[in-house]
């Protein structure tokens, strides 16, 4: 592991990718904590040292689950919005207008869900591990922070439309700041019950 780590830190630092140096780094700890502790140890200390991985920034490689997040969770609340609650809206990519066009709202990148997708899928994997000992289960639990995160984020933009429908677009846009815990809750409930 210690020799792959450092072959991989040198090709992240001929390609100019610090991303990869970061892998590296990662990899060579571990390495090094068996190299001390043995082989016992790394297996105790995976899922630990698992959840490392969380605390790197994945900064730009996100606009590619961000992008099509957002357009998902725009479509799919303007459907329910106009197909279910007849309210008169439009999308445009992912922007989002009444009927009259007095109310527009961004399904902006940070609103596409990311955030809350990482979070949550910290949070189930952490739940799995602990809950189960079978592998299968512990996928379920971390493949539904997708569909449960894309739900929570689906509830808070579908209200944030209501709410600018019924009291006017400053409304919508205030009572968005106020709802991003909406976003967790759901996702969490919804990964207990699942659980």
């Amino acid at each position: 592991l210690i020799v792959v780590a450092i072959i991989l830190h040198l090709f992240g630092f001929v390609a100019q990718q610090p991303r990869i140096s970061v892998v590296a780094l990662f990899l060579g700890l571990y390495g090094i904590m068996g190299l001390c502790w043995g082989p016992k140890w790394m297996r105790n200390i995976f899922f630990p040292y698992f959840l490392l991985a969380f605390c790197v920034p994945i900064g730009s490689m996100a606009d590619i689950i961000t992008f099509p997040l957002r357009i998902l969770v725009t479509q799919i609340s303007v459907g329910f919005a106009s197909g279910v609650l007849q309210l008169d809206i439009i999308r445009e990519g992912t922007l989002i207008f009444d009927g009259d066009r007095s109310f527009q709202f961004d399904v902006a990148p940070a609103c596409s869900g990311i955030r809350s997708l990482i979070t949550l899928f910290a949070l189930t994997t952490i739940y799995g591990f602990v809950s189960y000992k079978a592998f299968w289960r512990r996928g379920v639990m971390m493949l539904a922070s997708v569909p449960l995160a894309i739900l929570g984020n689906v509830l808070r933009i579908t209200t944030v439309i209501v709410v600018g429908d019924v009291y006017g677009m400053k409304a919508g846009v205030a009572i968005q700041q106020y709802l991003v815990f909406l976003t967790l809750l759901v996702a969490i409930i919804g990964s207990m019950l699942l659980g």
